[in-house]
């Protein structure tokens, strides 16, 4: 199975996979050119556009999943394509495309929104920054209305997701309290 493990920012996503007792993680943050540092991307890298690498990575995770060989394995994908829809690095368009593909072997997919209160969220991201000095560079507002608006994004990806083909039972809704 293909876990898609989603939320907002300090939702407790990665503790969330933690917990599960078997299984492969995969983390792709640096998919998400907004944690690029441009000056020091490699050649091949910066002639291409965004959306071009973007799409080719995915892609290529999606059909690495839907080998024979990984498909026996649980893998919790943290931070997936959906998120760089949700916080703006691919459009609406290369989203469908996304879906469509992970359409094809939709039986074998689940889409694991960690729903964490906002204020939680807010708090626990102010304690890792307090920690460690990584957390300081997040480009993320204190202010709760950005936050709600992130959250209506991944709503409204879920919505674009269904449109397109996916069902109700590939959704799992878990508390992150």
């Amino acid at each position: 199975m293909l876990y898609l493990v989603e939320g907002l920012n300090c939702a407790g996503k990665t503790y969330w996979i933690n917990k599960q007792p078997d299984g492969a993680y995969l983390h792709t943050p640096y998919l998400n050119p907004k944690n690029w540092n441009v000056d020091n991307l490699p050649s091949y890298i910066s002639h291409m556009s965004q959306i071009d690498f973007l799409l080719g990575a995915y892609y290529a995770i999606v059909n690495m999943y839907n080998d024979n060989n990984f498909k026996r394995l649980n893998v919790y994908w943290d931070r997936t394509w959906i998120s760089a829809f949700v916080y703006g690095s691919l459009t609406k368009d290369c989203f469908r495309l996304l879906v469509s593909e992970h359409g094809k072997f939709i039986h074998d997919v689940r889409v694991i929104y960690i729903n964490t209160p906002i204020n939680i969220c807010l708090k626990r991201l102010n304690e890792l920054r307090s920690e460690d000095t990584r957390y300081n560079n997040y480009e993320l507002s204190a202010i709760e209305d950005d936050w709600i608006a992130v959250k209506n994004n991944f709503i409204n990806a879920f919505a674009i997701m269904k449109s397109v083909g996916f069902h109700e039972d590939n959704f799992v809704e878990v508390s992150g309290e």
